[in-house]
């Protein structure tokens, strides 16, 4: 247990090393946000309760790892883990049926989709492997923190 109690251990390290997981998990969230803002003002169309619904509860979902990551809390990074996992199962059943187009149809200008998709996953794969990391390491610290009787108001997190 000896070796969960430095947050300078190198299992909690991305990036070749060089960054936290918790850093590289607020850069994930951040990101998602930025681009679900950027996607929502491109399509525009609030005027529907139902597009207003889905926003906003994307918007929750997408904000919701930032209490997990500034309150210390693992519960707050599964519905962003889920949502990430969802996206990894879209990417590859667009692969299936881009595979599936280019066999019936002969589609010439489906080829980038199976360029991009396999980006696409490998990226999200990376942002799932982080965000749990990440969220192992939050579970192992409270552990830590109950074993040890500190107070979690006054442990500073990275």
């Amino acid at each position: 247990m000896d070796q969960f109690k430095d947050p300078e251990n190198q299992k909690y390290f991305t990036l070749f090393g060089k960054c936290h997981v918790s850093t590289v998990t607020k850069a994930i969230s951040f990101f998602y946000i930025a681009a679900f803002i950027s996607v929502c003002t491109w399509a525009g169309n609030f005027e529907s309760p139902e597009i207003a619904l889905f926003t906003l509860l994307f918007l929750c979902i997408y904000l919701i790892p930032f209490i997990g990551i500034n309150k210390f809390q693992p519960w707050a990074l599964l519905p962003l883990l889920f949502l990430i996992a969802f996206d990894i199962f879209v990417a590859f059943s667009l692969i299936c049926l881009t595979l599936t187009m280019l066999f019936h149809y002969n589609d010439s200008h489906l080829y980038p989709m199976l360029v991009i998709a396999p980006i696409y996953i490998c990226f999200e794969a990376f942002y799932f492997y982080v965000t749990i990391r990440y969220f192992q390491y939050i579970k192992e610290m409270k552990l830590v923190q109950q074993k040890q009787n500190i107070d979690p108001e006054k442990v500073i997190y990275c």
